[in-house]
């Protein structure tokens, strides 16, 4: 038994905290009511076999088995067909890695002609630097 007759001010909400409570508790019907709504749908859908919401799946085939695949209308093509494509791109692929690799074997000239006015800063920042460091081995 309680024998506390002395309520603290904090055990009794104030009005704004009820009226949250509330607005909550309506959200929360709302929420479970849209549930139920589609808990429902999903149901009937089920139960009626003539009509469905959801449209069925069908396969569609292009060649019989043991017949070479005749070229689909739509330009799929099979995946074995695929496959034989994506091989012969990787060896073109793979031919123009090498003749890159040999042009940076016997090594390249570069001119340079224009560079960036930061860059040529930053070169004449690290001149002056240098020289100071000379200066001071000195």
């Amino acid at each position: 038994m309680n024998t506390n007759t002395q309520s603290s001010p904090s055990s009794h909400p104030t009005p704004a905290v009820v009226q949250g409570a509330i607005a909550s508790r309506g959200y929360l019907n709302t929420v479970l009511t849209a549930n139920v709504a589609l808990l429902a749908l999903i149901a009937i859908n089920g139960l009626s076999p003539g009509r469905s919401l959801i449209s069925d799946a069908h396969a569609q085939v292009t060649a019989a088995a043991g017949q070479p695949e005749a070229e689909d209308p739509s330009g799929r093509i099979s995946a074995a067909e695929q496959r034989k494509q994506i091989i012969t791109e990787i060896k073109a692929v793979a031919s123009r890695v090498e003749r890159i690799e040999h042009i940076l074997a016997k090594g390249l000239n570069v001119k340079v002609t224009e560079l960036p006015p930061a860059f040529m800063k930053a070169v004449s920042d690290n001149g002056k630097e240098g020289a100071k460091a000379g200066d001071a081995k000195k």
